[in-house]
C-alpha cells in the first residue's frame, strides 16, 4: 500500500496516506518505532489542516512503511475492527482501511494483465449445460470485470453475487456527492441510489460468491462501525458495469426513490462503508446476506462435479473456510470427478493439505505448478 502514497501527478493520495498514518498512530501495526509514530502524527496533522507536510517527511514515512516487516492484511483489518469497538476515537479506522484497500486496487486495476484470465473464463463459460460457481476470497473486482468483458450477457449482477441486489450508486454520482463536503457547510444533498432491475437475458448458471465481501459493496453502519443487517448497495456505472467506489468516505445514501421527511435507516444510511469481512470476524458473518452466500457456497462444494483451486494459499487467518470445504466434501453423495490445482512453485506440503481437505489421493489431483499463465497457455 505504501507504494501508492503518491499520485502520478506528484500529489499525495489522501486516502492511502491517511490510512497508513492512522494505523501507525493507533497501534494497529505490530512493528512501530518512535520515528514512525512521530512521522505518522505529522501526517495526520497535515491531513487535518494543522500543519504542513514536507516532501522529505512524506518520503521518510513512505520508506518506513515500505521497509517494515510484512503483516497479513486480514489480521490488520480485524485488529482495526477490534480497536474501533473497544477504543474511543478509533471508530473510523476500519472504514479508512477499507477505502484505502479499494484505492490501491482501483489504481492498479487498469494495469493488470488479464488476457490469460479472460481466456480461461471464456473457455469455461463456453461449456454446454454447465453451471459455474466462482468462490473468491479476494475483495477485488477482477473476476466479475473479466466475465463482463468476455461474456457480458452471461452474468447478471442483480443476482449474480448470490443475493438480490436492490439498488446501486454510480462512481460519478458518488464523486460529485462527496465533493460538496469540501465546502463551507450548510445543507447537504443525499447520495441518490438507483433501482437495479434484472436484465432478463442471462441465466442463473453463473454465480460469483464472495464470502469475505467485495470492493463494490456498500453497507450502512452504526456507531463504532457496526454494519447494519441489510442488503448492500452496489457501485456500478449507469450501464451496469462493475465499478470501484471513487472516494474515501461515503455518507447519506438515499435508499428510496422518494424519501420525503423519512430519514430512517430504511430510507437513508447516514454513514456507509465498503463491505469487507476479515476472515476472523464471526460477528459480521451472522448478517443475512453473508448467510445466503455461505449457504450457496456450501451447496457448491457438495454438488460440483469439478473443482479448480487457483492460487489459494489456505492462510491461517481463514481456517474456517478450510473446515467448511472439508465438511461439505465429506457430505457429498458422489465423488468429485476432477480437481485441478493451479499454483506457482508450491511445495509438497501444500498439495498434501489440498489432498487432505478434499479427501482424495494425491494421484487424483491434476497439478499445474508453473503458474496460471503457463496453465492457460
Amino acid at each position: 500500500m505504501a507504494d501508492y502514497i503518491w499520485n502520478s501527478d506528484g500529489t499525495y493520495d489522501k486516502a492511502i496516506l491517511t490510512t497508513l498514518a492512522a494505523l501507525e498512530d493507533t497501534g494497529v501495526f505490530e512493528y512501530s518505532s518512535v520515528e514512525s509514530k512521530e512521522l505518522a502524527r505529522r501526517v495526520l496533522d497535515f491531513v487535518n489542516g494543522k500543519a504542513e507536510l514536507s516532501d522529505d517527511d512524506a518520503h521518510k514515512f513512505q520508506k518506513l512503511m515500505q521497509t517494515r516487516p510484512e503483516e497479513n492484511i486480514e489480521r490488520l483489518l480485524n485488529k482495526a475492527l477490534e480497536k474501533s469497538a473497544n477504543e474511543f476515537g478509533s471508530g473510523f479506522i476500519p472504514q479508512r482501511f477499507n477505502f484505502a484497500i479499494n484505492r490501491v486496487f482501483s489504481r492498479i486495476g487498469s494495469n493488470l494483465n488479464t488476457p490469460f484470465l479472460e481466456r480461461f473464463l471464456e473457455k469455461q463459460l463456453e461449456l454446454a449445460d454447465t453451471k459455474h460457481t466462482f468462490v473468491s476470497f479476494n475483495y477485488d473486482l477482477i473476476i466479475e470485470s473479466c466475465i463482463e468483458k468476455r461474456s457480458p450477457l452471461a452474468w447478471d449482477v442483480k443476482s449474480g453475487y448470490g443475493f438480490d441486489v436492490e439498488r446501486f450508486i454510480t462512481p460519478d454520482g458518488a464523486l460529485e456527492h462527496m465533493e460538496q463536503f469540501n465546502g463551507a457547510g450548510g445543507h447537504f444533498r443525499l447520495l441518490r441510489s438507483n433501482k437495479l432491475n434484472s436484465l432478463g437475458t442471462s441465466s442463473d448458471l453463473i454465480k460469483i460468491l464472495k464470502p469475505h465481501g467485495s470492493l463494490n459493496w456498500l453497507l450502512g453502519f452504526n456507531e463504532n462501525y457496526h454494519f447494519m443487517n441489510a442488503t448492500p448497495v452496489l457501485c456500478l456505472t449507469l450501464d451496469r458495469s462493475i465499478g470501484y467506489y471513487p472516494s474515501f468516505c461515503c455518507q447519506h445514501i438515499q435508499l428510496k426513490d422518494e424519501t420525503g421527511w423519512n430519514l430512517s435507516e430504511k430510507a437513508v444510511w447516514p454513514n456507509a462503508s465498503l463491505y469487507l469481512i476479515p476472515a476472523a470476524d464471526t460477528k459480521i458473518r451472522d448478517l443475512d446476506v453473508v448467510k445466503r452466500i455461505r449457504e450457496q457456497e456450501e451447496e457448491a462444494y457438495r454438488m460440483a462435479d469439478e473443482f479448480y483451486v487457483i492460487g489459494w494459499s489456505m492462510p491461517t487467518t481463514d481456517l474456517e473456510q478450510v473446515e467448511i470445504i472439508r465438511e461439505c466434501v465429506q457430505k457429498r453423495n458422489k465423488p468429485i470427478e476432477r480437481i485441478t490445482i493451479i499454483n506457482y512453485n508450491a511445495d509438497h506440503i501444500y498439495f498434501d493439505r489440498i489432498r487432505d481437505i478434499f479427501g482424495v489421493d494425491l494421484l487424483d489431483l491434476k497439478i499445474s505448478n508453473g503458474g496460471f499463465c503457463e496453465y492457460v497457455a
